[in-house]
């Protein structure tokens, strides 16, 4: 009988009421006490969270097999039951209560990222080198880098003499660690995102520093936030991956049955459990904070939709009224709010409630304080109050029991890594391993005598290009060119280009999109009409000695079932002789084209035509393939 006295008499649709309406119960009542209310008074959270334990130490005892749910009001409340639990090994499932970006899997891999998509982010280049796949000391770090606080910390690593003032052990890690990241710094915009940062994550040993499957769950729904990103089309940065990982949850532990649960109230409607326990009812909120504009949305007599504003006070005013009146309705229909999350969380039990709050007493005559009005357990005071009355009756003249002084918890300095001569562990039999492995090194060869900003011109294209080819209709519109063109810039910066070679850059990067969108032949190319059409396409193939690694930039099955595959070359060409330079270029690139034409000719037997296309230049060279 307690929401009748908690919830109001009648709705009120300005004040947010919503009144209480008798329902039945459908189960026969159980023997003995249906809500038990847990009266702490002058104790802690501690205290609170072990009085938790034992509630459900004796539930399971009582009935292993009931389904248990500690619900609360804010994610923020079960930090000392969530770490109790964890002590004495209970499993439980925490349903959106830890944010994915606090599990350590999840750190390393947003590091990574971080490093990888921005070489001058030195906290994450730092933390990775500390993570557990490198475990560098702190000595061995600052050795490292701290000579140059302003240097880029992949610079200090590919010196020649870095690792000469390391330990023997930081030696070794780094020896390991080096070449891998350098392998795959140059393979930087040549995959996908997900593939990128997941393939450096294994070959750093990654998988290996997992301690448990939950772990692996957490990593693939991090390895899942890159995939989604990239499909986007929009560069990602260090601050988008912090923001977007910032507003995911941890999964629950996948070894936990649903036996016990632990979530917020919010979170529990449409839910059912067999025992409930609301602990942290006296937890306090945070305040209502000084906005500079009050605003209320309210319906006119007439049945219009109206707005009211209240700005905040002036430095002349004791206040404005119109903010207040706007605060104080605010505050009522946050308390009516708390009544209906209450009635929300006790209803979940289909058997036993258990309501736990802390109140304090008066030092001098004993009585109870009432507790603060923004607490749940102010919403049921009216019915418990006089449940701390009796308990605080009964403890009069008593001292109260102190629970034991917790030790203080030994903090150790223990770095948990992989051993220095860590490898990478041999394939399943099942899985097909070559002894040799050859990759495809065309970006390599396009610019190697290019310098940094070519190659990035040539990356932000490609990947812009892509892009182009999952639309439906190519941009025809300036607006969108222009869209296209700061995409390009803000990728050029975004991989690290310096600031004072960018606006060449981007200049070069907007000529090849324009010229390439302006010319047929271009717009045949990104045209999304074609069958079986592919972009960044990704294949590896064995000749029986060796492996190969290839990615196509274009292909694609013409209307007269001519397989295309093209190759994008953003170099550009000054002076005269423009046709001797295209075909020059044929030549120096027709093997690789014939390599990427011999692997797909054995995946289907159509004629196969094979181009290269110049988006600086609008240049075009084609020629047929004979197997």
């Amino acid at each position: 009988h307690a929401f009748p006295q908690i919830m109001p008499e009648e709705n009120n649709k300005v004040h947010g009421a919503v009144s209480y309406t008798a329902s039945g119960s459908f189960n026969p009542a159980l023997p003995g006490d249906a809500v038990t209310v847990h009266a702490l008074l002058d104790t802690d959270e501690t205290s609170e969270a072990e009085q938790v334990l034992n509630i459900i130490d004796q539930t399971q005892a009582e009935h292993p097999e009931d389904s248990i749910a500690i619900l609360l009001r804010s994610k923020i409340h079960v930090a000392d039951i969530v770490r109790r639990l964890k002590q004495r090994g209970s499993k439980f499932q925490a349903v959106e209560i830890d944010k994915l970006s606090q599990r350590p899997v999840v750190r390393d891999l947003l590091a990574l990222s971080c490093a990888l998509l921005h070489p001058g982010d030195r906290i994450s280049w730092l933390a990775i080198l500390r993570a557990p796949w490198c475990g560098l000391t702190l000595a061995d770090l600052h050795a490292l880098v701290g000579g140059d606080q302003k240097a880029a910390v992949y610079d200090q690593l590919i010196k020649s003499d870095s690792f000469n003032s390391l330990s023997e052990d930081g030696v070794a890690r780094l020896a390991r660690v080096q070449p891998i990241l350098k392998t795959v710094l140059a393979q930087r915009g040549r995959q996908g995102l997900r593939d990128w940062i997941e393939s450096a994550w294994i070959a750093l040993g990654g998988p290996a520093c997992l301690g448990s499957d939950t772990d692996k769950e957490d990593a693939e729904v991090f390895l899942q936030l890159l995939e989604t990103l990239d499909a986007v089309g929009k560069a990602v940065g260090p601050e988008v991956l912090h923001d977007k990982v910032a507003e995911l949850f941890a999964l629950p532990d996948v070894h936990a049955d649903s036996r016990l649960q632990i979530m917020t109230m919010h979170k529990a409607k449409g839910l059912e459990f067999d025992t409930v326990i609301l602990p942290g009812l006296s937890r306090t909120t945070r305040g209502d904070e000084s906005r500079l504009l009050y605003w209320l949305q309210r319906t006119s007599e007439t049945g219009e939709p109206e707005l009211v504003f209240g700005p905040i006070k002036s430095a002349r005013e004791k206040e404005n009224r119109t903010a207040e009146y706007i605060k104080q309705l605010d505050k009522e229909k946050s308390m009516y709010e708390y009544g209906r999350l209450l009635y929300v969380a006790a209803t979940r039990a289909r058997q036993r409630l258990h309501l736990l709050g802390q109140v304090k007493t008066d030092s001098e005559t004993g009585e109870v304080k009432v507790p603060a009005n923004t607490t749940l357990l102010y919403q049921f005071w009216p019915v418990v109050g006089d449940v701390y009355e009796v308990q605080a009756a009964l403890s009069s003249g008593n001292e109260p029991e102190q629970p034991e002084p917790e030790e203080p918890p030994v903090v150790t300095n223990k770095l948990r890594r992989l051993e220095s001569d860590w490898t990478c562990p041999p394939p399943p039999s099942g899985v097909l391993a070559m002894p040799e492995v050859e990759e495809e090194r065309e970006f390599n060869l396009e610019f190697d005598w290019a310098g940094e900003s070519a190659r990035l011109v040539g990356t932000v294209v490609h990947r812009i290009l892509e892009q182009l080819t999952r639309q439906a209709d190519a941009p025809e519109k300036d607006d969108e060119l222009t869209r296209l063109n700061v995409i390009g810039r803000q990728m050029l910066v975004q991989e690290g280009l310096p600031r004072d070679q960018v606006d060449a850059a981007a200049s070069k990067v907007e000529s090849a999109l324009n010229n390439m969108l302006q010319d047929e032949r271009g717009r045949w190319i990104l045209s999304s009409a074609h069958q079986d059409a592919r972009s960044e396409y990704a294949l590896t193939f064995s000749t029986g000695e060796q492996t190969h690694h290839m990615i196509i930039d274009r292909t694609f099955i013409d209307e007269e079932g001519v397989r295309w595959i093209i190759d994008y070359k953003t170099g550009s060409h000054a002076g005269g002789g423009l046709d001797e330079f295209l075909d020059r270029e044929q030549d120096r690139y027709q093997d690789q084209l014939e390599n990427y034409a011999n692997a797909m000719s054995r995946m289907d037997d159509r004629p196969v035509r094979l181009g290269l296309y110049f988006p600086l230049l609008q240049g075009w060279r084609e020629w047929s393939f004979e197997d």
